[in-house]
């Protein structure tokens, strides 16, 4: 099954219960991920590109159920997907044979004198949560303004993905430069095209308010903040943690029943 068919998927689920909630939910948002860790931090580090090429439009489909006339219940199903092409940042580039006698390259990495733009890779990121929300209307629904406070907690579907080419910061090597008669360390070039599609569990907190627009529409503004953390096994396994936390500001309708 396609990845991209999985959002799709969930979302056809969800539409059975619309014909049960107090209030169906869409809106518009614009992500922000926190971006730390190591593989944040190694891309952010060595390639053109930064955490805020990463900020990315997203969407909310939902649904809310209304316990009483300040506390819901409400599922939504969110989706984040950004995908950066940088070059890496290096200094010098040598060629050597391995042992085999195979032809490699090896890199010296940026340091403020030269740059030599040649290699590149296409690093992406999806995110899509499926959150469960307890909220607290403190002033209930009578109020021209409906403000309101909550969290919950979710599963997260997110995906982490490189093609091009990669350095293996991992790999040090000497080279020895004749120019300079000097030995000099660099890292191995290599090409790849990797990903690692996971599930994990994470928590969030929401603040935001409701306005009515009409007798069964509400402007919605919400901000979120997500915390969660995925754990690599395969490629990216060397980088430890995966950082999937983040900030969304969405903006929406409610159609109240």
């Amino acid at each position: 099954m396609k990845k991209h068919l999985i959002p799709i998927i969930i979302g056809i689920l969800f539409i059975p219960n619309f014909l049960f909630a107090d209030i169906i939910t869409f809106k518009l948002g614009y992500f922000i991920p926190r971006a730390n860790g190591e593989l944040w931090e190694s891309e952010v580090a060595h390639l053109t590109f930064n955490r805020s090429s990463f900020n990315s439009f997203s969407f909310c489909l939902g649904y809310e159920f209304f316990l009483s006339d300040k506390i819901s219940l409400a599922l939504n199903l969110e989706g984040f997907s950004k995908k950066a092409r940088g070059y890496y940042k290096v200094n010098m580039i040598y060629s050597e044979k391995n042992e085999e006698g195979r032809e490699i390259e090896l890199f010296v990495p940026y340091d403020q004198k030269k740059e030599f733009f040649r290699y590149k890779h296409e690093f992406r990121v999806g995110i899509t949560p499926i959150l469960v929300s307890a909220k607290v209307y403190p002033l209930g629904r009578t109020r021209r303004l409906h403000p309101f406070l909550g969290g919950g907690t979710g599963l997260y579907l997110w995906s982490a993905a490189v093609d091009g080419a990669w350095f293996d910061f991992r790999d040090e090597r000497t080279y020895h430069d004749e120019d300079s008669n000097e030995d000099v360390s660099g890292y191995l070039i290599e090409y790849e095209v990797q990903s690692e599609n996971k599930v994990t569990i994470g928590w969030h907190l929401l603040g935001g308010v409701m306005l009515p627009i009409g007798k069964k529409l509400t402007f919605d503004l919400e901000l979120k903040h997500y915390f969660a953390e995925g754990k690599f096994s395969e490629f990216f396994s060397n980088f430890g943690s995966f950082d999937i936390s983040g900030f969304q500001i969405f903006i929406g309708l409610n159609y109240v029943f």
